[in-house]
């Protein structure tokens, strides 16, 4: 074989740019939707921080709670609180119209009531 016999084809060039600009906008692509995935990404971190330290501060004032609720003065206080409960030579005033407290314009009428003995 001689080197005349061997004959050179040429690639015409739109052979090869069309497959590079396909590349080239694959790529382009795959990169704007990573760009999109990535701020998504960080708009889910800022609300997992903020719900993070919102349910630390909820586990803190627990805990507080917690901790509170195993003495005797809280225990008190949650039963004056919840069912009305008092020590014994305690009075109870009940406030039947408690706007005037904050207007000032009206003289308030108090209810007293003890327990029945």
């Amino acid at each position: 074989m001689q080197r005349n016999d061997i004959r050179r084809k040429r690639i015409p060039l739109i052979w090869v740019i069309c497959p590079i600009f396909v590349i080239v906008m694959i790529g382009y692509l795959w990169i704007d939707q990573i760009k999109g995935d990535i701020s998504q990404l960080k708009v889910t971190v800022t609300e997992l921080t903020f719900s993070d330290a919102r349910l630390t501060r909820e586990y803190n004032a627990l805990l507080e709670e917690k901790n509170a609720s195993q003495t005797d003065e809280y225990i008190i206080a949650k039963a004056r609180q919840l069912y009305g409960y008092m020590l014994p030579n305690e009075l109870l005033f009940v406030v039947s119209n408690p706007e005037v407290l904050y207007s000032g314009s009206e003289t308030a009428s108090v209810t007293e009531w003890s327990p029945v003995q």
